[in-house]
Protein backbone atom coordinates (compact mmCIF):
# COMPACT_ATOMS: atom_id res chain seq x y z
CA UNK A 1 0.00 0.00 0.00
CA UNK A 2 1.34 3.45 -1.04
CA UNK A 3 -0.54 5.77 0.78
CA UNK A 4 -0.67 4.42 4.57
CA UNK A 5 -3.94 5.10 6.42
CA UNK A 6 -3.94 5.78 10.48
CA UNK A 7 -6.48 5.38 12.35
CA UNK A 8 -7.23 7.19 15.43
CA UNK A 9 -10.62 7.09 17.62
CA UNK A 10 -10.70 8.21 21.27
CA UNK A 11 -10.89 6.04 24.63
CA UNK A 12 -14.46 8.09 25.17
CA UNK A 13 -15.99 7.05 21.75
CA UNK A 14 -15.77 3.06 22.34
CA UNK A 15 -19.17 2.81 24.24
CA UNK A 16 -21.35 2.25 21.42
CA UNK A 17 -20.84 0.33 18.07
CA UNK A 18 -22.59 2.81 16.06
CA UNK A 19 -20.72 5.70 17.67
CA UNK A 20 -16.76 3.62 16.57
CA UNK A 21 -17.16 4.34 12.94
CA UNK A 22 -13.63 4.23 12.77
CA UNK A 23 -13.61 0.64 13.62
CA UNK A 24 -16.44 0.17 11.30
CA UNK A 25 -13.84 1.42 8.53
CA UNK A 26 -11.18 -0.55 9.33
CA UNK A 27 -13.59 -3.61 9.53
CA UNK A 28 -14.85 -3.02 6.27
CA UNK A 29 -11.77 -2.34 4.66
CA UNK A 30 -10.12 -5.31 6.05
CA UNK A 31 -12.63 -7.52 4.37
CA UNK A 32 -11.82 -5.59 0.98
CA UNK A 33 -8.35 -7.08 1.59
CA UNK A 34 -6.74 -3.53 2.46
CA UNK A 35 -3.74 -3.40 5.03
CA UNK A 36 -1.40 -2.94 7.55
CA UNK A 37 -4.65 -0.87 8.59
CA UNK A 38 -2.75 0.91 12.19
CA UNK A 39 -4.65 2.30 14.84
CA UNK A 40 -4.37 4.62 18.05
CA UNK A 41 -6.67 5.45 20.77
CA UNK A 42 -4.54 7.66 23.18
CA UNK A 43 -2.05 10.15 21.96
CA UNK A 44 0.61 7.76 23.42
CA UNK A 45 -0.50 4.87 21.51
CA UNK A 46 -0.41 7.26 18.39
CA UNK A 47 3.30 8.26 19.04
CA UNK A 48 4.29 4.36 19.75
CA UNK A 49 2.56 3.44 16.70
CA UNK A 50 3.95 6.41 14.18
CA UNK A 51 7.66 5.35 15.60
CA UNK A 52 6.79 1.66 14.75
CA UNK A 53 5.53 2.75 11.34
CA UNK A 54 8.90 4.87 10.76
CA UNK A 55 11.22 2.06 11.69
CA UNK A 56 9.42 0.28 8.62
CA UNK A 57 10.20 3.00 5.89
CA UNK A 58 6.35 3.88 5.85
CA UNK A 59 4.60 6.94 6.35
CA UNK A 60 1.29 7.88 7.17
CA UNK A 61 -0.70 8.80 3.81
CA UNK A 62 -3.90 10.17 5.37
CA UNK A 63 -5.09 10.22 9.50
CA UNK A 64 -8.57 9.18 10.09
CA UNK A 65 -9.51 10.85 13.34
CA UNK A 66 -13.16 10.52 15.01
CA UNK A 67 -13.82 13.77 16.62
CA UNK A 68 -15.98 12.09 19.27
CA UNK A 69 -14.31 11.94 22.11
CA UNK A 70 -11.04 13.59 20.71
CA UNK A 71 -12.35 17.13 20.66
CA UNK A 72 -10.07 18.30 23.63
CA UNK A 73 -7.17 16.52 22.06
CA UNK A 74 -7.37 18.23 18.20
CA UNK A 75 -4.86 20.50 19.30
CA UNK A 76 -2.33 18.23 20.15
CA UNK A 77 -3.08 15.86 17.53
CA UNK A 78 -2.72 18.99 15.01
CA UNK A 79 1.29 18.93 16.00
CA UNK A 80 1.40 14.85 16.03
CA UNK A 81 -0.12 14.81 12.38
CA UNK A 82 1.76 18.08 10.88
CA UNK A 83 1.10 18.37 7.14
CA UNK A 84 -0.63 14.65 6.49
CA UNK A 85 -4.05 14.83 4.87
CA UNK A 86 -6.75 14.34 7.89
CA UNK A 87 -10.18 12.59 7.25
CA UNK A 88 -12.86 13.80 10.16
CA UNK A 89 -15.48 11.85 11.39
CA UNK A 90 -17.80 14.20 13.26
CA UNK A 91 -20.54 13.01 15.44
CA UNK A 92 -23.80 14.54 14.86
CA UNK A 93 -26.24 14.47 18.05
CA UNK A 94 -29.68 14.79 17.18
CA UNK A 95 -30.74 15.54 20.30
CA UNK A 96 -30.13 15.89 23.61
CA UNK A 97 -31.50 16.87 27.49
CA UNK A 98 -29.23 20.27 27.46
CA UNK A 99 -29.64 21.82 24.36
CA UNK A 100 -26.49 24.57 25.34
CA UNK A 101 -24.50 21.14 26.20
CA UNK A 102 -24.81 19.94 22.62
CA UNK A 103 -24.45 23.49 21.12
CA UNK A 104 -21.08 24.17 22.99
CA UNK A 105 -19.61 20.47 21.75
CA UNK A 106 -20.58 21.09 17.86
CA UNK A 107 -19.62 25.04 18.17
CA UNK A 108 -15.75 23.64 19.99
CA UNK A 109 -15.17 20.97 17.89
CA UNK A 110 -16.09 23.13 14.74
CA UNK A 111 -13.87 25.62 16.20
CA UNK A 112 -10.80 23.75 17.17
CA UNK A 113 -11.38 22.28 13.64
CA UNK A 114 -10.94 25.31 12.66
CA UNK A 115 -7.69 26.44 14.46
CA UNK A 116 -5.54 23.64 12.84
CA UNK A 117 -3.02 24.26 10.37
CA UNK A 118 -3.89 24.11 7.10
CA UNK A 119 -3.75 20.56 4.95
CA UNK A 120 -6.12 18.94 2.64
CA UNK A 121 -9.50 17.93 5.13
CA UNK A 122 -12.31 15.73 4.57
CA UNK A 123 -15.09 16.24 7.36
CA UNK A 124 -17.66 13.58 7.42
CA UNK A 125 -20.83 13.86 9.75
CA UNK A 126 -22.80 11.06 11.34
CA UNK A 127 -24.98 10.25 13.78
CA UNK A 128 -26.13 6.70 14.82
CA UNK A 129 -29.08 6.09 12.19
CA UNK A 130 -26.44 6.61 9.08
CA UNK A 131 -23.34 5.20 10.68
CA UNK A 132 -22.79 1.79 8.64
CA UNK A 133 -24.12 3.77 5.54
CA UNK A 134 -21.19 6.76 6.08
CA UNK A 135 -18.68 3.89 7.19
CA UNK A 136 -19.30 2.04 3.33
CA UNK A 137 -19.19 5.28 1.59
CA UNK A 138 -15.54 6.08 3.94
CA UNK A 139 -13.82 2.83 3.19
CA UNK A 140 -14.79 3.14 -0.69
CA UNK A 141 -13.09 6.28 -0.69
CA UNK A 142 -10.23 5.20 1.52
CA UNK A 143 -9.57 2.60 -0.11
CA UNK A 144 -8.93 4.24 -3.29
CA UNK A 145 -6.74 6.88 -1.53
CA UNK A 146 -4.41 4.12 -0.61
CA UNK A 147 -3.96 2.58 -3.73
CA UNK A 148 -3.87 5.61 -5.61
CA UNK A 149 -3.08 8.56 -3.57
CA UNK A 150 -5.90 11.36 -5.04
CA UNK A 151 -7.23 12.97 -1.98
CA UNK A 152 -10.13 13.56 -4.97
CA UNK A 153 -11.09 10.64 -3.69
CA UNK A 154 -11.91 11.34 -0.69
CA UNK A 155 -14.11 14.10 -1.56
CA UNK A 156 -18.19 13.59 -2.27
CA UNK A 157 -18.81 14.84 -6.18
CA UNK A 158 -22.14 16.18 -5.75
CA UNK A 159 -24.26 16.64 -9.05
CA UNK A 160 -27.37 19.00 -9.30
CA UNK A 161 -30.52 17.97 -9.38
CA UNK A 162 -34.01 19.56 -11.65
CA UNK A 163 -35.03 20.45 -8.26
CA UNK A 164 -32.14 22.59 -6.70
CA UNK A 165 -30.61 20.93 -4.51
CA UNK A 166 -27.21 18.50 -4.78
CA UNK A 167 -27.10 14.85 -3.99
CA UNK A 168 -23.73 12.79 -4.03
CA UNK A 169 -22.52 11.27 -7.15
CA UNK A 170 -20.77 8.76 -4.12
CA UNK A 171 -24.00 7.63 -2.62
Amino acid sequence: MRYLPVFFEALCSLDSPRIRIVTQVRSLLFKQGVSPLPFARSRRELHLLLEAIAQTGQKPGLFVVNTHGAELMLGDLDEIIGATPVFFFRHKLLWAKEETEVLKTIYGVTQRIGKLRPRLTVTRRYGALNSEQVARRAARQIGSFARYGDFRSLEDQLKPEHSGFYRSSTA
